[in-house]
């Protein structure tokens, strides 16, 4: 019964899926790894299933061992805008994956111009900031949401996060800055870019 609610959850089932629920089914059942179906819709995206199961009381916060994040991070990671604005109203905006990084760390990396274009990613950023997402919270390497926007050369982000009081100046563990992450990279336009915002040298 588990793996066939989980199933169900990963081949986009929906029908399916409500009769398992008015059957009685438990949303928060887990698969051998400790995910659960909505770990499952949110890193697939797969929006009706996530709607069901959050209809359905699915805890918003739960955590397996493949994934190691709940799943408003692993929505945030795929660039599912719509779902991360389902369970941001939920679930802990400020929650950390097993490496320390947030919903906001995870929307911003690896932006893709077809799976996840740079508009979806600041939408998402937008949206966390909106529901009270912390910019400074720091992964296990202390870089903060910013440092990676610097990372990834995200300028519109840069200025979201700071416009929501983000530490321009704040250092990781390695004692560097975002300026100093970016003159490292050699983006002369980042540099100039951070010092407009008030970044020291």
């Amino acid at each position: 019964m588990v793996m066939q609610f989980i199933q169900v959850a990963k081949n986009k089932q929906s029908l399916q899926l409500r009769d398992l629920l008015l059957d009685g089914a438990d949303p928060n059942q887990r698969d051998e790894n400790g995910e659960s179906a909505l770990n499952w819709a949110a890193q697939l995206g797969h929006t009706p299933i996530v709607k069901d199961l959050l209809a359905a009381g699915a805890d918003v916060e739960n955590r397996g061992n493949l994934f190691g994040a709940p799943p408003l991070i692993l929505a945030a990671r795929g660039g599912f805008r719509g779902i991360v604005a389902l369970l941001a109203v939920h679930a802990d905006v400020d929650a950390q994956d097993q490496k320390g990084a947030t919903a906001l760390m995870r929307a911003i990396e690896r932006p893709d111009s077809l799976i996840k274009p740079l508009r979806k990613v600041n939408s998402i950023v937008k949206t966390l900031l909106n529901l009270g997402a912390s910019p400074d919270v720091r992964d296990g390497e202390g870089y903060t949401a910013l440092m990676w926007a610097v990372h990834w050369g995200n300028q519109e982000a840069i200025r979201m996060l700071a416009n929501h009081g983000a530490d321009i100046n704040i250092k990781n563990n390695a004692g560097e800055s975002a300026l100093s992450i970016a003159d490292g990279n050699g983006d002369t336009d980042m540099v100039e870019f951070l010092c407009e915002l008030g970044a020291e040298n």
